[in-house]
Parts: C-alpha cells; structure tokens; sequence
C-alpha cells in the first residue's frame, strides 16, 4: 500500500498521456474514500504469497473481477474500466548460495534430518504478476511505470500484455472455417441420406451413379462404421493401428509434462525442477523420440504399397500423383486445423494466453502459406504455425516425396538399394553427429538444461530437419521390403527371445542414455556426437523388431494386444487426434487463473481431460473430412481393383500339399470401394489369420454388394 502512492506521484514526471494520469488519481481517490470499484482493482492485482522459500513468487491475481469494473462518473457515461496487464520479473534473488539456520522447532517438519543448513543457490528467478490498472492507461503507459519501479527496486520488469473486455471481432478466416465445416457437414448428412435410400433399393435394381458414389464418401453413417468396426487388414497389418494409438497415448502424455509444467505458473518450481531432473522420468520427457514411430510406420506402409504397386504394373508408378495423393490428403486436414486455431481467442482468455496462445496465432497469421507448401520444418520452431505437429507432417511429406530414390532400386536390383540406403542412413547420422560436434549441442532434447538457447538449437537445427528422421524412415522401407518379399515366416523361439532382448535394450539406452547430459554433466565432444548420431535410428531399429514381428505373427500376446478393436479405432484416429492435440493444451494453458500445484496426480488428470476433449473433437473432423477424402483417394485411384476389372481370376494354391484351383467371375460393374470383398481362396478354416496354410489374397469387386 506504501508503494502505489508513490507510483502515482511519480506519474506526473513519466511520459504518459494525460487521461491515464488523471485515471490514476481517480483511483487513488477511490481508494481513499474505500470505493468498491477501486477495492476491487486493488484486489485483482498480485500479492506477496507464502512459499518463497521454494522460490513460489508468482501470483496471478485475479484476473475476471479486473475485466469486470467498470467506473461511471457522476454524469452516468463509462469513464473507463479495469485493464489486467501481465507483468513478467527477472530479479537477481541470490548471487552466491547461503546457508540458512533453522531454530529447533523446525525438526517437527522433518524429523529424519537435520534442517540445521538448508542451501539456496538460485541465482535468477523468473516469475509472473498480475497488475490491474484503468483503461484509459495504454499498454506503453504502463511499460513506463514499470520501468520506474524497476529503476527502484533493481528488477528487469517487461509487460508483455494487457488485457481489456472487448467485443468478439469474426474475420475473415473465421467465416471461411465456419462455412467449409458447415458444407462437409451438409455433405455428411446427405451422404447418409443418399446411402439409407439406396438400402431400400433391391440389389438387383441398384444402379449407381458417379455422383452417388461421390456422395456415399461422405456418408456420416459409413465413416462411423468403418471407424468402429473397419475390415481386417488382408495384408496383416491391423497391429499398426494399435502402435499408432499408443505412439499418440505417449507423445501427448510428454507434451502434458512439458507444456503444462510453466514454472511461472506453478507452485513450489524448485520441487518440479528437481522432480524432472530425475531418471524414471525420462521415459515421458523423451516422447520426443515416440515420434520416430511414425516416421518408421509410414515408411513401412509406403514401401510395402509401392512394392505392390510396381509389381502389378510392371516397375512403372506416375511420381506426380505419387506425391500429390500424400499433399492433397494432408493439405485438407491441416487447413481445417489451422482455420480452426483461430477460434481459440473466441473460446477464452486468460493472464498467461500472451505466451502460450497468441504466438503460435501470431505465426499462423504471418506463416499459414510455410505450412500448406509443408516446407515448416525448415523454419525455427518459434516461428511455426501450430509447431509442435506441422514440422513433422512437413517433414513426412518431404521423406515421402524422395522414397522412390530408394524404392525403385529395390524393386530392380535389391542389393543395390539396400546399399544405398544404409549410405543413407549412414551420411545422415553423421551430419546429425557433426552439427552437434560443431555447435557443441546436447546430443537429444534436454528440457531441463540451464542453457536454453543450445536446447532450442538442438530443435531447430536437427530435430525438425528431414535428414534427422531419414534413418527411422528408410528402417521402415527396408521392412516393408522384407514383409512384401517374405510376409508369412516362422521364428524358433530361441531367435524370438534374441529379438525381444535386443528390442528393449536398443529402446531403453536411446530413452536413457541422455540422462548425464540432462544433469549437465560435461562429456568428450565426440562421444555426444556419436550419441547424437545414433539416438534416433537405434530405437528405429527396436520399433521395427516390434512391427516385423506383430505383421509376420511372431508377437503372440503383443499382437493381440496392438490389434484389439479399441487400438485399432485409435490407430485410425491418430492423425487428427495429433493434429489437434495442441489447441486442446494451448486453451488449458492459456486459460489457467491460478498457479497449479503439479503433481503426479494432477498431472496425470490433467492428461486424462485432454486427450478426452482431443478425441472428443477428432471424431467429427475425422468423419466430416478424413474419412471422406480416404473413401474419395479410393474411389478415384482404384489401383488393386482396375487391375481386375472385366477378367476371370484363376489361381492355383496349395493347402496342406493339396493342390487345388478356383475361378472367379469379376463384377463388371462400378461399385463403390465399401462394397470391395475380400475373397481368400482356399483359405483354410483355422482363426490365425497369419497362419502358414495361408496362402492368397484377392480384392475383387463383387456384384452382390449389399
């Protein structure tokens, strides 16, 4: 209370405008006749809290009550209102470490161990207030006041932000989102329609037209029930939906530690700070390195699709539309995405949404173009737009794009293009080693470093780049090879516990061997280097163990458990589920009022409410614009089923030493991809899909489509 006077006196020598003074010394007179309007603003700025002795110093007022006063002369006209503005402090609390003597007493608190000396070595405290002031006071204006108070109390104070109630504004961007969801809805409902007349229609009058198929991709319906019950996959790989889901489970458990964790807006930070600097959390801290899975995932599946498609067309693939299909498909998804972010001022507020909203909003404004060219990753990740998932479906893109460099010699000459691959991977891991060697970088993402511009260094400048995810990449080609040429293969046990073993070794040591980097600890350049270099591809290597031998049936329980129904509608929502998983974190953030006290627990619920409300808001995308434009790439590019079309299919098996044919009159009808049967001929009546005995699958279009 001493000190506002002073301010206020010390506001006729500062370069403010007039109205804010003469706001000011309203205020002050409000608060000397004890006006509830003044009180309230009083109220609403930040105070001294206990804890500062766990360096617990921020305190972010009260932030509504602030945007809520409103101050009315005697004329009845608004003269002005309450403005919160966020006030960020750096002060030097402790240059040198002393020691604190504890009276008797305190031994009740810890009666284990003596606090007989309790060090405290924090040199620099970073911690956030919340100041309510008049209106009429711009934001420059109260920059000036701060500076004064800083100059006083030898502090380094920035206001980052103020905040006034304002009116809702609807631009552009917001009309375009509301009308582009509104027409897939449209679309959906009348899908559904279109798909319930059809169904009433016997199947010995049913004709078609284009533009019902069309209409069918749409179907709400339908993509609800391919989503929840979907096909068995022919080909075996059903279990890759359930390592998608829990790739996603993991990297947003990460994201909740690292994002939620703003020590300005917690409780005890010195507590969490020694917390995270643990060993056993590293498992969540590295989800950095979960990410690999996809990228390994979507190597596996791009190889094993473009195998089958040279061999069916004699080594030939258009590399245009090759690469289009990928860009359009994502292009859509990540539109809707961003027009999407630009709702969450709309949705709320708070005292900490200047540093962890409007950023990214800001980058999306100046730089949505990088994220739709998908050349993101080749920006630092403070100037992406939505950056914690662009840069990688960037960066898949572009892997994508240069796959057939390394699939078409594997399709021709296979020693060829392995060899060329493990160059590859090879050069790529020794330019990761060499930019960490020359910048002295960590060798992987330590959050937790005091050095926080070498921590951004290492994302900018390895993690986002291609190069640094072409080895996971091309481990995935080279399995998909290897599943195409020889799917069905029985393991002796003894080469299975071999595997298994080497797995979880590689996949521990990349998760672990960090942990003396992230305590700071000096290490011979070379040895980080090295450490740089094969982090990433070393638990490539123990992912693709893992999908080798779910797809070729040498899992057992880990099979059944990837491939259960509640994995697999997982898997299938994964990429919405990632692309949205930041806006659901960026509004609890930003909305935060007071400091949280973090947890374990909390954590954890925190976790649980937002991948809720992520999967609560990925099903609609995912059946308004995912699954359609998968149904529309099917219905347009029908390669398997073109290949068929107006032929007879002879085909000789052997099950059990029987030799046996069949032959199989094709449709010669269009249909519509839902209604491709898969036929499995001479399948024997066994309930392992992935069984020896089986031998051929071929994807036909049937004229009795239901």
């Amino acid at each position: 209370m001493n000190l506002f006077p002073n301010i206020i006196d010390a506001s006729h020598q500062m370069p403010i405008n007039e109205d804010c003074k003469s706001a000011l010394v309203s205020y002050s007179e409000g608060l000397v006749k004890a006006k509830s309007w003044a009180l309230e603003m009083l109220d609403s700025t930040s105070k001294s809290r206990s804890g500062l002795l766990e360096v617990t110093l921020s305190d972010l007022g009260f932030f509504d009550q602030c945007l809520g006063i409103e101050v009315y002369p005697s004329n009845g006209s608004q003269e002005f209102t309450g403005q919160y503005c966020a006030v960020e402090v750096k002060r030097k609390v402790l240059s040198k470490s002393i020691d604190l003597e504890t009276d008797q007493k305190y031994s009740l608190v810890h009666p284990h161990q003596s606090l007989r000396r309790k060090k405290i070595g924090y040199d620099d405290v970073d911690f956030l207030l919340g100041v309510c002031v008049p209106s009429e006071c711009t934001h420059q204006d109260v920059q000036e006041i701060s500076r004064k108070v800083s100059r006083e109390f030898s502090m380094e104070i920035n206001v980052p932000k103020c905040y006034v109630k304002e009116k809702v504004l609807v631009k552009p961007v917001h009309v375009a989102t509301i009308f582009s969801v509104c027409s897939l809805l449209a679309l959906g409902i009348y899908g559904a329609s279109v798909e319930l007349k059809l169904k009433k229609v016997p199947r010995s009058e049913m004709k078609r037209s284009r533009f019902e198929d069309v209409i069918m991709c749409f179907s709400l319906t339908s993509n609800y029930r391919r989503l929840v019950t979907g096909r068995k996959s022919s080909d075996g790989f059903q279990s890759l939906c359930g390592m998608r889901a829990l790739t996603i489970v993991w990297v947003m458990l990460g994201h909740n530690y690292m994002w939620t964790t703003n020590l300005m807006l917690t409780g005890r930070p010195k507590q969490l700070t020694h917390t995270f600097r643990t060993l056993q959390l590293d498992f969540i801290l590295n989800s950095w390195l979960y990410v690999e899975s996809f990228f390994l995932i979507s190597g596996v599946l791009t190889s094993y699709s473009v195998m089958k498609h040279l061999n069916a067309n004699h080594g030939k693939i258009n590399v245009s539309l090759f690469i289009l299909r990928r860009y359009f498909r994502n292009l859509l998804l990540l539109s809707l995405i961003i027009g999407l972010a630009f709702f969450l001022p709309i949705l709320s507020s708070g005292p900490s949404w200047y540093s962890e909203v409007d950023p990214e909003l800001n980058n999306c404004v100046q730089r949505w173009w990088a994220d739709l060219l998908f050349i993101s990753n080749w920006y630092s990740m403070k100037k992406i737009c939505i950056s914690p998932v662009s840069w990688y479906v960037s960066a898949d893109l572009q892997l994508h794009a240069v796959s057939l460099i390394f699939l078409y010699p594997l399709h021709r000459k296979p020693k060829l293009g392995f060899a060329l691959i493990a160059c590859t991977i090879v050069v790529c891991s020794i330019g990761i080693g060499a930019v960490t060697y020359l910048r002295d970088l960590p060798p992987t993402i330590q959050f937790t470093i005091r050095n926080q511009k070498k921590m951004q260094d290492v994302i900018d400048l390895v993690h986002l780049r291609p190069s640094t995810h072409a080895g996971p990449y091309l481990i995935g080609i080279t399995i998909g090879y290897i599943l195409f040429k020889r799917k069905y293969s029985s393991m002796k046990k003894i080469g299975k516990m071999l595997g298994w073993s080497a797995s979880i070794a590689l996949a521990l040591a990349s998760l672990y061997l960090p942990y003396n980097w992230k305590m700071d600890q000096k290490h011979r350049p070379v040895l980080t280097a090295l450490v740089a270099g094969l982090n990433r591809t070393t638990f490539a290597v123990a992912v693709a163990w893992v999908t080798h031998s779910c797809v070729t049936g040498n899992a057992g329980l880990v099979e059944k458990i990837l491939s259960c129904r509640l994995l697999s509608v997982g898997g299938r929502l994964t990429f919405t589920i990632f692309l949205l998983h930041s806006l659901v974190f960026w509004v609890r953030l930003g909305s935060v009022r007071e400091r949280m006290f973090l947890s374990h627990y909390n954590l954890i619920y925190e976790y649980i409410g937002n991948v809720f409300l992520t999967v609560l808001l990925a099903l609609p995308c995912h059946l308004l614009l995912e699954a359609p434009i998968l149904q529309l790439e099917a219905l347009l590019f029908p390669e398997k089923a073109e290949e068929l079309r107006n032929t007879s299919v002879a085909n000789t098996t052997t099950v059990q030493g029987e030799s046996k044919t069949s032959s199989i009159k094709v449709c010669e009808k269009d249909v519509h991809p839902e209604y491709m049967q898969n036929i499995y001929i001479n399948y024997p009546e066994k309930k392992n899909f992935n069984d020896k005995s089986y031998t051929t699958v071929v994807f036909i279009k049937t004229c009795d489509a239901k």
